[in-house]
């Protein structure tokens, strides 16, 4: 039997939104890059979606990843690709903002939620074609360039190198909104949407003098081949648009509130059961007044699965579906050594603050219990714990690579730090006393 690998949970995820996940990787994806994904096994559990692919599907995507992004002219298309995409979104979204629902038929709803869907497809596929499953290739033979040519002192040398030529900051209006989206309390009916709407989120700045000073310094000691210098600016340059679209994936999670909650209200649905519609039940509702039976919804709420298998897609709920996510998922099993890619090199030695998605508790409250030292492990980081990262020592993450947004916090803080660790989340705890050998990609439980 293959071994499978976990390459990203997310919070937030839906029937429909898992069927939605997969079109992107069997169709979209595609069509802005040229490659599909035909395989995924997408496991929802409580609104929490885990998907993992077998160690095959990996290698494969490593090398189309390469081939995608290493490639000079193919990238530069990929870059306006997302630009425009992104621009597009944009601008859909404000059109819809202007509907009144209520004046709507259900056919006019269904057709705005068919684009909507479509386009938010199509930057979740350009943000796709940055994960780290993708990029690893050229992240990889970077920095083993640097370790193997400089030792450790090429470590440094990395970290410098594929820093941004600008930083990418969070606006402080933005960075209130996200706290108050993390409190994990808020009722969706209440979502200001036109304020988010025309949020900017960031601002960019040119990088520190200092950090420049050091590049030029760097790049005048010693001498790297086209090769290596192109993967540089690859590593540079998506590091930063993969934090902007990263934003509109997760506008995209806050917008489709939009229509569940206009949908819901129609046909006098709880919103909680109809979030445990699938994409063909939406449309069913809407076209024949079709609903979904209880007994239905009460075994997605338990879990669902969606197996997709050379591009054909098949939906399970219910109790079968843990049993079948048991069989493909490894259980993490109790270890004191956990290993991953180092993103910023570096020791540290303190306390574990956790901060999980499938947690109770709000993050707020665990940022504000959160010490000045403690190691911040998560299964990855995101703009709204920024003020997580501030305080930690050091940043251990279940995913992501080196163009990552915990990769590029940790160099613009430098400070250690391990991602795509694939456990760390599920064997470490919160106050756990470890140890960070980051340029190893090492995380070590101190007994």
């Amino acid at each position: 039997m293959q071994k499978y690998v976990k390459v990203w949970e997310e919070e937030a995820i839906y029937p429909c939104l898992m069927e939605l996940v997969a079109e992107v990787y069997r169709d979209e994806l595609k069509e802005v890059s040229g490659y599909s994904q035909e395989n995924a096994f997408i496991s929802s559990k409580n609104s929490i979606a885990m998907n993992h692919i077998t160690e095959n599907d990996v290698a494969e995507i490593n090398k189309i990843g390469e081939k995608h992004l290493g490639n000079r002219e193919s990238f530069e298309r990929f870059i306006l690709i997302m630009h425009k995409l992104r621009k597009e979104f944009h601008e859909f979204i404000s059109l819809v903002l202007e509907k009144n629902f209520s004046e709507l038929s259900n056919e006019d709803i269904l057709n705005l939620f068919s684009i909507y869907t479509k386009k938010w497809k199509q930057v979740v596929a350009t943000y796709m074609c940055t994960e780290p499953e993708r990029t690893h290739l050229i992240e990889s033979t970077v920095q083993n360039y640097f370790k193997e040519t400089y030792g450790q002192k090429g470590l440094e040398y990395f970290a410098v190198l594929t820093k941004p030529d600008t930083e990418l900051n969070l606006n402080k209006e933005s960075i209130l909104v996200l706290k108050s989206f993390n409190e994990q309390n808020i009722d969706p009916k209440s979502y200001d949407f036109k304020k988010l709407n025309q949020i900017n989120w960031f601002f960019e700045e040119p990088e520190k003098e200092k950090n420049r000073i050091r590049k030029e310094s760097i790049l005048n000691s010693i001498q790297i081949d086209d090769k290596i210098g192109w993967y540089i600016e690859v590593i540079k340059r998506i590091s930063n648009e993969r934090l902007k679209t990263r934003i509109f994936w997760m506008e995209g999670l806050y917008y489709v509130e939009l229509f569940f909650n206009g949908i819901a209200s129609r046909f006098e649905l709880r919103l909680g059961d109809f979030k445990n519609y699938r994409k063909d039940d939406i449309y069913n509702l809407l076209k024949n007044s079709k609903r979904v039976s209880k007994e239905l919804i009460e075994k997605r709420k338990k879990c669902s699965l969606l197996v997709m298998k050379n591009k054909n897609i098949e939906f399970h709920e219910g109790e079968k579906t843990i049993e079948m996510t048991n069989e493909i998922i490894p259980n993490s099993e109790e270890q004191n050594i956990i290993s991953g890619q180092c993103a910023n090199p570096g020791f540290m030695r303190g306390y574990v603050k956790l901060i999980s998605f499938s947690g109770d508790k709000p993050h707020s409250e665990i940022i504000k219990e959160m010490k000045k030292g403690d190691i911040l492990v998560t299964q990855m980081t995101r703009p709204n714990i920024i003020l997580a990262c501030e305080k930690a020592s050091a940043i251990v993450t279940d995913e992501g690579g080196l163009t990552s947004h915990a990769a590029v916090i940790a160099r613009e803080l430098n400070i250690p730090c391990v991602v795509s660790t694939k456990t760390a989340t599920k064997i470490l705890k919160d106050g756990d006393l470890i140890e960070v050998y980051a340029e190893k990609g090492i995380v070590k439980k101190i007994n």
